[in-house]
């Protein structure tokens, strides 16, 4: 990835992210899928990464809109239901399933795109595992979209901070 797509990327702080998700029920969160990944895309679609597959080179899959949509539709008809329970208590405990359901896709949905974007950042920035820069798979799974945000922003802070930069270093 060249220097200025990714200093694109950082969006904003780590507390800030975790806050806004937990306010808007998950809605920003939704959001910020959807921002993250439409220049993630624009940035893999720019760059050619060679996986050396019988010497050919492969673009890396798109991470896609469809993740940030579907957090969104989710986010929404989680706050639709809450109103829906505050509104009436008495009906509202029938949806007990359905909010279990809207949060099990919603997690399942963030952790896929999250380790997603782990693989296509470690792959277009060319991270090495001992790389202090390197997106870790075990705190992808715990942390997700905090420690994907936080790991950026430390890439970020990083490029800003030097002029001529190693990921490996």
């Amino acid at each position: 990835m060249y220097r200025e797509e990714v200093l694109g990327l950082k969006a904003l702080g780590t507390w800030k992210l975790f806050f806004l998700s937990i306010v808007t029920l998950g809605i920003y969160f939704g959001y910020y899928v959807k921002k993250q990944s439409r220049k993630i895309d624009s940035i893999s679609s720019n760059r050619q990464t060679l996986l050396g597959v019988g010497g050919k080179v492969l673009m890396p899959d798109p991470v896609g809109q469809r993740y940030g949509n579907i957090l969104l539709i989710f986010g929404y008809l989680d706050l639709v239901i809450l109103f829906y329970e505050i509104i009436e208590p008495e009906r509202g405990v029938r949806l007990e399933a359905v909010t279990d359901m809207v949060s099990f896709v919603f997690s399942i949905v963030t952790l896929i795109w999250c380790f997603k974007v782990k693989n296509i950042m470690n792959t277009q920035l060319s991270l090495s595992e001992g790389s202090p820069y390197w997106f870790s798979s075990v705190w992808t799974l715990f942390c997700s979209p905090f420690y994907f945000n936080y790991k950026l922003n430390c890439i970020c802070e990083a490029l800003e901070a030097k002029q001529e930069f190693s990921f490996d270093a």
